[in-house]
């Protein structure tokens, strides 16, 4: 026998009724089984039941067999009949649908038929889309439906297909109907749960806004390196290449044979950076106020005077005081032989070296005066007795001959080490060499160029003017001298190791008062009328005879006699003189009278440092300059470069106690991050000097002239503005609150209306606000990190495109509350929600598209801007629906908006409450009347004029032509436009204007086209010793770039390493060879000869034959002298002792190693030279990097930027392919190159989401045609975009691709409204487009101009890349995207539309609503569980209806 079946249905509470199966037994297969009903129980009071007996369908037996019986549930309680959930459709498609109503027979059943999983999941669907009895809505519902039936309802467009009323596409309405039905019953659910629902989505936003900051992932990224390139890529490979090659040096050693010597049992390989120049460098630009020359004295004093206020600032940490001669970077001596004479010699060349800088006054004496010391040292008379050659006083790069002072000592010390230093890098006589720029300065030294000696003028001056009458005297005010006691100078005795005996002074004589008249007005030098003269004398030798008068007795005892009056009235002379140009002549001959040099003479080629190895190139140091005869005559800028110590060097420098400077320094917790904060805490220290100095501020309306710039500022400003500014935040919103709420609002007088939503659209903009944040915060806890383009654009950016969909909502619920009473949610996300939903997923999309472009600010904002837009879509049909309900109850009590008290209910809102029920009862009349979109009643609205005005102007041909003209035009221009689009982003624009690193990088660009670059090479995989051939002519093919600055010889300026220790070699091979050929060095065993005195053999000579006996790890001199020599005839140094070789000249020539900035990793090992040691010179481990300096000219645009970036790449690539690696860095790479890869990327972008958008539209709406019109549309408006951006100088750069790329998803919102309503609308095509306007015209106007006011606030925004290419463009795209959507493309589809999905057989326009009858609910299939709202909100059938009428 058959298996028992079990039917249950449950009634009332709990009672259930049970059908059981029973199959007879009998032989005859083929007699139909046979269900017994069990005999009905009478329901209870108070209960509707609505039970029947059912028979098994024949079509359903697939259903029956492989299923198991189904419970089917009516819960009854109260009455109120409530059908299982709906949410999910797969819960749907389970229910069973095996037993229908028979209408014949209730006792037989068919024999069932075997069908298809197909067909159930059909039938089920079927059933989840069984369309809404249109009985339940209002006339004007049934008349919006009649002509856009697929809109209102595409099930129940479905059903006239399927009855044949009707002809269409049936798959998509079936699609479409799926869809509706989804957001229907998803608003239903939130309009009976809307409080669950705001709560829980409430706190699922809080949790993700709040949770970063508790969790400590809340961090904003200010690295402008992190921000600009490319995670993963070369690039980024290239910048990390430094710190790979520390890590996995001696993994990569041991991997390659031919570095065996370098995996000998040595310390171990540092894991830290080689001690060095760091890359936070400090630059200070000059410039003049209107664009005057500034090569004139005026401006190289003040360059002079700037530079000497850098230099004596500064700053208090950690106990001590630091000044710029703590933390730059100056070359060191060197390691020298331990001795007591040589450790004093080396502390004064610690006080007395000076920091290096690149500076145009470097071409002058003046030049001297920053580089201090600061203070000055002192020196005692025992110093001067035993160093004649030192300066007497104060001591100071001023006045210091450093060949003259190294000369003399080297009589009583051995300075040949140091002597040689000084030698190579050609330090000379110093800046007693150099024309001074003011010859009238008192500290001017009398015997350079142009020196000046005053005492022979005062001497003429004198004589000259008591020559004149007694009015027109001159008088000169006598200059007392200083007072010894307080001098703040250091006391160099102190260095040496002794004290002063004596403080030595000059006292003036106090006989000589009246020789002068008092000072008037407290100046040194004016004309006055006075019978007091200054002395006179019968000759020029006379005034020789008043030194006899001097206290200082001492001094002058020994030396030549003082010529007071020269003393006192030198000074006052040297003023007068400046003041008084013309009338030199009267008593000076020509020969006589101070020389100013030629200032652009001297500073055509470049300059000199303190050692004239240090070439500072032109270009670098000089801005915007104009020639003569290829002589600077002229110029408008100047630039220094101060360079800074590393913190390793900087924590080097003060380790230990020998040098007993910082004596408050705790050195036990010294560590070089306490370095790195001193470096940083000096820089904004600087900054803020010059930019707020006197020059800069006084007066206010004299623009700038001092630009200073610093690595720490950037990072700090970049922090600072990369947070949010919340102000502006709150305005931003605050005007799209007003907006929003005067725009929704209707009026009931001098009152808010009862039907107004201007609540709707504060609350509504203040959960756009909610959701953005929160989608940030999320983001945050995915790990995408906040930088300056989250913080300054996301915000208003997402509050633009995040109430479009709020105005979409409101618009539409007005419209429902005139046409429902019940599931009013669910028929308003029915209607709207897939326009709303198309919309936020191509926005989403073209954000997710933009992170394909390579920048990583750019990915994250991309990103971050599209999880925003997530959250906003999440929020408005979560909790801003959920508004709507609750805005819902206002209305039905009769409360107005925002004031909630009683008010007036329009008769369109009693309307609401007395929804028709039968189809022939309208709607009342005023519902004509009133707007659809919350304008005043006021005959002059903004629908008032697309009926009246807009529509029938663009209905006639000559409109449409005139149209199409316009945009025929707009296209061709957004093409013209792009080929006018050049390349760039100005570094001043990613800052933002008024700070400092925007002023001066704005000077930059105007007066300077230098920059440096180095080239890396990559080893250890490169063979030096081997490959040295390569690489100079890897130097040479890199110096043929136009780019390089070359010398005369089109050699690169700038030293290399390998060329500078194969010279240092080469001079010691000849001094070898001077001892090897008179016989010091024998030949045969390389000893030194007996007669030889080692005390008078040169350090060079010793060193050169260690060197040729040292060969990896041995040293063996037999057979190897004479043989073997440090320089091969070509030009190339000895392979075997290269390293050796690299170690030597790294400790005995350590100036020219740390100016060549080799920047060698590993470092070569420590080693002083002994003369009695004869051992190996420890060879440097394998190369693992080092680099090789560049300065570039003429990069005055991005093209010739990128021109040269491309040229060196070309050549770097071509010899790694070689097989020596090298890659350039630099700021011209890391800051330029991503453009390389910038248009692939922004091509593959608008690819992919230009084809997002078509595939989105065509699935969604099943209509390819409409896809395509909608994709073309947004091309269009993005090629105008883009076009209107090249005509208005709108450079092509990262931050416009990203506009462009983003601005496909916002140019949808115009196009996809538009275009959904007209395919769902009937008629002609131009009647279409009637009602497409009437009906959409307000949503869209409303949406481009939330947008506009969504972004006014960033054209406010600090960073001018933010206005510039987002505020502009976004401005640009909203009006583009307004004429395009409701201009252009309502005449493309009143002439080029896709056809309606919907057309009447009967060709009319009209499609009549359906009457469902009570069979026709039998007979259809689902027809049964039609949506029928009953006057207790629950759904029932059109059966069920009848009875209660009839009842």
């Amino acid at each position: 026998m058959a298996p028992r079946r079990t039917i249950q249905k449950k009634e009332g509470k709990g009672k259930t009724r049970r059908l059981q199966d029973k199959t007879a037994t009998t032989t005859d297969s083929t007699k139909p089984e046979q269900i017994a009903p069990s005999r009905p129980t009478a329901p209870r009071a108070g209960h509707a039941t609505s039970l029947t007996t059912k028979r098994v369908n024949a079509s359903e037996q697939w259903s029956r067999r492989d299923f198991p019986p189904t419970t089917l549930e009516f819960h009854s309680l109260g009455g109120r009949v409530v059908r299982l959930p709906f949410i999910v459709i797969a819960g749907l498609a389970m229910k069973s649908k095996a037993y229908t109503v028979s209408s014949s027979s209730e006792s037989e059943l068919k024999k069932p038929v075997k069908s298809s999983p197909l067909r159930w999941i059909k039938n089920r669907l079927d059933q989840f889309i069984a369309p809404t009895d249109p009985s339940i809505f209002s006339q004007k519902w049934q008349e919006d439906f009649s002509r856009r039936p697929s809109w209102c309802d595409a099930g129940l467009a479905l059903q006239q297909v399927r009855a044949g009323v009707a002809k269409g596409s049936r798959v998509a309405l079936y699609a479409r109907a799926i869809m509706q039905r989804c957001l229907f019953y998803h608003g239903t659910f939130i309009q009976r749960h809307a409080i669950v629902v705001f709560i829980v989505m409430g706190l699922f936003c809080s949790t993700c806004l709040v949770l970063p900051f508790f969790t400590g992932q809340y961090k904003v990224q200010a690295d402008f390196v992190k921000l600009w390139v490319e995670e993963g890529g070369r690039l980024q490979r290239e910048i990390d290449f430094p710190a790979m090659i520390r890590r996995d040096y001696d993994t990569l050693v041991a991997s390659i044979p031919e570095h065996e010597h370098s995996r000998s049992k040595r310390e171990a390989t540092p894991k830290t950076a080689p001690k060095g120049i760091s890359s936070a460098f400090q630059v200070l630009i000059q410039t003049t106020a209107n664009g005057d020359n500034i090569l004139t004295q005026e401006g190289l004093l003040k360059h002079v005077d700037i530079m000497n206020e850098v230099a004596k600032l500064q700053i208090q940490a950690y106990n001590e005081t630091w000044s710029l001669a703590d933390i730059c970077f100056k070359p060191p001596i060197g390691a020298l032989p331990k001795d007591p004479i040589l450790a004093a010699v080396s502390g004064l060349l610690e006080k007395v070296m000076p920091c290096l800088w690149i500076t145009p006054i470097d071409c002058f004496w003046e030049g001297s005066k920053p580089l201090g010391p600061h203070p000055p040292l002192l020196l005692p008379p025992e110093i001067n007795a035993f160093l004649s050659s030192l300066p007497k006083g104060h001591m100071s790069w001023s006045n210091l001959n450093p060949s003259a002072v190294l000369d003399e000592a080297s009589q009583f010390v051995d300075l040949t080490d140091i002597k040689n230093i000084f030698k190579r890098a050609k330090v000379g006589v110093g800046y007693l060499d150099r024309p001074c720029i003011d010859p009238l300065d008192p500290m001017c030294p009398v015997n350079i160029s142009n020196g000046w000696e005053p005492c022979n003028a005062v001497h003429k001056f004198i004589k000259w003017n008591n020559a004149l009458p007694e009015g027109q005297r001159f008088v000169l005010e006598e200059e007392l001298p200083k007072n010894a006691s307080e001098d703040s100078s250091l006391n160099l005795g102190d260095i040496f190791g002794f004290r002063l005996k004596r403080q030595a002074s000059l006292n003036a004589t106090a006989n000589n008062t009246d020789l002068i008249s008092a000072v008037m007005n407290d100046k040194l030098l004016h004309k006055v009328s006075t019978t007091t003269a200054l002395p006179a004398y019968d000759d020029d030798t006379a005034y020789y005879d008043d030194a006899d008068n001097s206290t200082d007795t001492e001094e002058t005892t020994t030396e030549a006699p003082v010529d007071m009056i020269c003393e006192k009235y030198k000074n006052a002379l040297r003023k007068w003189m400046r003041e008084h140009p013309k009338l030199w002549n009267e008593f000076l001959t020509n020969e006589e009278q101070p020389k100013y040099p030629d200032y652009g003479k001297v500073m055509t080629g470049g300059c000199t440092g303190f050692a004239r190895f240090l070439t500072w190139p032109e270009d670098m140091i000089i801005g915007a300059p104009k020639r003569r005869n290829d002589k600077i005559v002229s110029a408008e800028g100047f630039q220094s470069v101060l360079l800074m110590a590393d913190a390793k060097t900087i924590y080097d420098r003060y380790q230990g106690n020998e040098s007993g400077s910082k004596p408050h320094l705790n050195r036990a917790l010294w560590s070089q991050d306490m370095a790195r904060n001193i470096a940083a805490d000096w820089q904004r220290a600087y900054i803020s000097l010059i930019f707020d100095h006197p020059i800069n501020t006084k007066p206010v309306d004299v623009p700038r002239t001092l630009h200073p710039f610093a690595i720490t500022q950037l990072s700090d400003m970049l922090e600072e503005f990369s947070e949010f500014n919340f102000v502006m935040v709150f305005f931003g919103y605050g005007i799209m609150v007003v907006y929003a709420a005067f725009g929704l609002a209707r009026w009931d007088g001098w009152w808010l209306a009862v039907d107004s939503c201007s609540g709707l659209a504060i609350f509504g903009t203040l959960l756009v606000t909610f959701a953005t944040f929160s989608g940030l915060g999320f983001c945050v806890l995915l790990g995408i990190e906040n930088n300056v383009a989250t913080t300054q654009v996301v915000p208003f950016l997402t509050l633009g495109l995040g109430v479009d969909d709020m105005f979409l909502l409101v618009h539409s619920y007005q419209e429902i509350m005139t046409i429902a009473d019940r599931k009013q949610i669910g028929f308003l996300l029915m209607e709207t929600g897939l326009s709303a939903s198309l919309t936020s997923i191509n926005n989403v999309l073209a954000f997710m598209a933009g992170s394909l472009l390579p920048l990583p600010a750019i990915k994250s904002f991309c990103r971050q801007t599209a999880v925003a837009l997530i959250f906003n879509a999440m929020v408005m049909f979560t909790m801003f629906v959920a508004m709507l309900s609750f805005d819902m109850i206002r209305r039905k009590a009769g409360r107005r908006d925002l004031l909630f008290f009683k008010g007036t209910i329009p008769k369109v809102v009693a309307a609401e409450r007395d929804v028709v029920v039968t189809q022939q009862k309208s709607v009342n009349t005023a519902e004509d009347k009133n707007p659809k979109h919350g304008h005043s009643r006021s005959t002059i609205s903004l629908d008032n004029f697309v009926a009246k005005v807009y529509i029938p102007l663009l209905k006639t041909w000559p409109m449409k032509i005139f149209i199409l003209l316009i945009g025929g035009i707009m296209i061709c221009g957004g093409i013209a436009g792009l080929s006018n689009t050049v390349t760039g982003l100005e570094l001043s624009d990613v800052v933002p204007k008024g700070t400092p690193s925007s002023a001066f990088l704005m000077a930059r660009e105007k007066y300077f086209s230098f920059y440096q670059m180095y080239l890396v090479l990559e080893g250890p995989f490169i063979d030096y010793p081997r490959q040295q051939a390569q690489i100079e002519q890897f130097r040479r093919d890199i110096a043929k770039s136009k780019y390089v600055i070359k010398d005369s010889k089109n050699k690169p300026t700038e030293p290399f390493w390998l060329d500078l220790l194969r010279d240092w070699l080469a001079s010691y091979q000849e001094e070898f060879d001077k001892a090897v050929k008179n016989g010091t060095v024998n030949m045969a065993t390389g000893q030194f000869t007996n007669a030889s005195n080692k005390e008078e053999i040169s350090k060079e000579v010793f060193v050169a034959r260690r060197l040729i006996c040292s060969y990896g790890d041995k040293y063996d001199c037999a057979g190897r002298i004479g043989r073997v020599r440090l320089v091969h005839p070509n030009n190339t140094i000895n392979e075997d002792n290269f390293y050796n070789s690299l170690t030597a000249w790294k400790n005995v020539d350590a100036i020219m190693g740390f100016v060549s900035e080799a920047a060698f990793f590993p470092s070569p090992p420590d080693w002083v030279f002994k003369k009695n040691d004869d051992t190996v010179i420890p060879p440097a481990r394998v190369l693992g990097s080092s680099q090789m300096r560049f300065y570039l000219r003429h990069l005055v645009d991005t093209p010739a930027i990128l021109d040269a970036v491309s040229e060196i790449r070309t050549i770097c690539e071509e010899y790694t392919s070689k097989g020596m690696a090298v890659h350039p860095t630099g700021e011209v790479f890391i800051f330029w190159e991503p453009y390389f890869a910038l248009s692939q990327s922004l091509t593959i972008a608008l690819v992919v989401i230009s084809c997002a958008v078509f595939v989105t539209i065509s699935i969604l709406l099943v209509n390819p045609w409409t896809g395509l019109m909608v994709t073309l549309v947004v091309v269009t408006t993005v090629t105008e975009l883009a076009g209107c951006m090249g005509w208005t100088g709108l450079k092509f750069n990262p931050v416009s691709a990203t506009s462009v790329v983003s601005s496909i998803g916002i140019a949808v919102e115009f196009a996809v409204h538009v275009s959904v309503s007209f395919l769902t609308c009937l008629g002609t095509r131009a009647g279409r487009m009637d009602t497409t306007m009437n009906h959409m015209f307000a949503p869209v106007v409303h949406g481009g101009f939330s947008n506009l006011l969504g972004q006014i606030m960033l054209a406010f925004n600090g960073f001018e890349f933010i206005v510039k290419y987002v505020f502009w463009t976004l401005t640009a795209l909203a009006l583009i995207g307004i004429f395009n959507g409701l201009v252009l493309l309502p005449v493309i589809l009143s002439i080029a539309g896709p056809p309606c999905e919907v057309v009447p057989v009967d060709g009319s326009n009209r499609l009549e609503v359906p009457k469902i009858k009570r069979s026709e609910a039998a007979a259809e299939g689902g027809s049964g569980m039609a949506l029928r709202v009953r006057s207790n909100g629950s759904f029932d059938t059109p059966r069920e209806h009848n009875r209660e009428e009839m009842a």
